[in-house]
């Protein structure tokens, strides 16, 4: 089997919630393959959401994004995990890169760099970005999510600034 019907077999079995044997067929493509980048995505997604092991997850998830730029998942399973980790400054980096791949999810990455500013204390720049995501979503849980993310960036607002945002 080549590689490309390998990574999709294992896509599917992770579908299917069979990650032992996922695992099992990613490392063996990685071992063939070392900078097969959507195989590194779905091993970091693995070792950041099943296995919580954050220092395997984020390395495989860098190179993820090295050895498959197109790739978009692997720009937003590696921004949640550095949103998790607290890694603001890579964050920032990787959200830049991440805007200008093409398919990527925009209010997802804008949601990014929202998050930038609100950890750097720019609570109207941050609400600027949620309200652009929230406009270029194109589906109601997504908007409905950064309708959210508003009202908790709204919460740690004072009064003076969230008048200054309104305008």
């Amino acid at each position: 089997m080549d590689v490309e019907a390998r990574f999709l077999h294992a896509d599917t079995l992770l579908e299917r919630g069979e990650i032992v044997e996922a695992k099992e067929i990613l490392m063996e493509i990685l071992e063939d393959e070392p900078d097969f980048g959507r195989a590194h995505n779905h091993v970091g997604w693995l070792y950041r959401a099943k296995l919580s092991d954050f220092g395997r997850a984020e390395y495989h998830l860098r190179l993820a994004v090295k050895f498959a730029p197109e790739y978009p998942g692997a720009y937003l399973n590696y921004g949640n995990l550095l949103i998790e980790l607290r890694e603001f400054e890579k964050l920032d980096e990787l959200a830049e890169k991440a805007i200008k791949v093409r398919g990527i999810h925009k209010p997802s990455v804008l949601r990014f760099m929202a998050v930038v500013a609100e950890m750097k204390g720019e609570t109207i720049e941050a609400m600027k970005l949620l309200r652009k995501a929230k406009d270029e979503s194109l589906d109601e849980g997504t908007a409905d999510y950064m309708k959210s993310e508003i009202r908790r960036v709204k919460g740690k607002m004072t009064t003076l600034r969230r008048i200054a945002v309104m305008f």
